[in-house]
Formats: structure tokens, C-alpha cells, sequence
């Protein structure tokens, strides 16, 4: 993938994460390529929580408000809210698993966690 001067941050970020860059440089500084989605599979229940809370704010504020330079709030909050709804999806795989009965609180809302996003 060639960047021209006009591509945004978006463009820039999908270059890095295609060569396999951990950071890249955009408009002088240094960025990660690290996805909310990967972030999120390292946190630990209550990071994950806090996480999902501190982006909710802000993607009500600047809801229908996103720029080029990197996901909106509400994407990042939504990120963090998938990997909890992953997670009720491996607890429900692993019980079936073990021949245990997959009715627990917020069974009904789990999830089979996409390949890219296996632990």
C-alpha cells in the first residue's frame, strides 16, 4: 500500500498494521497499531469494565462526531463491549465443554468470539 500526503491517519494506521508495525509516525508523532479489539483481549475483567465506562462518556458527547485521525469513542466503546460478550461466549463454550449446564447470568447475551480475535 502507497500513502500519498493526502491519506489520513486511517490510511496510515492500515499501511503500518500491514507490514506488521508495532508504531508508526503520522503527522510527527508516534502511534501505536495496537487495535481497541487487541487491547481489550489483555485487560482484565474490571480493566475491561473501567475501560468500557471511561469511552462511554465520550462517545455520547461526540456521538456522530468522527474525524479521520483514529475510531470514534462510540467504536472504542463498542470494542470494549464485545470483548465482554466474547468473554460470556468462552465461559459458555467452556462449560458446554465440560458437559455443564451454559445457563448463567448473561448466557443469553454470549458470544462466539471471532478467529481473529482468539486467545
Amino acid at each position: 500500500m502507497k500513502l500519498k500526503k493526502t491519506d489520513g491517519f486511517r490510511a496510515a494506521f492500515a499501511k503500518a498494521k500491514e507490514e506488521k508495525k508495532k508504531t508508526f509516525m503520522w503527522n510527527g508523532k508516534t502511534y501505536t497499531t495496537q487495535t481497541a479489539e487487541e487491547k481489550a483481549l489483555k485487560m482484565s475483567d474490571k480493566e475491561l469494565a473501567e475501560a468500557q465506562e471511561k469511552a462511554h462518556v465520550p462517545a455520547k458527547m461526540w456521538a456522530g462526531s468522527n474525524t479521520d485521525k483514529s475510531k470514534s469513542a462510540s467504536e472504542i466503546h463498542e470494542s470494549y463491549i464485545n470483548e465482554e460478550l466474547y468473554r460470556l461466549g468462552d465461559k459458555k463454550k467452556k462449560l458446554r465443554d465440560e458437559g455443564k449446564s451454559t445457563r448463567f447470568d448473561g448466557s443469553f447475551f454470549a458470544v462466539d468470539r471471532p478467529s481473529r480475535l482468539k486467545k
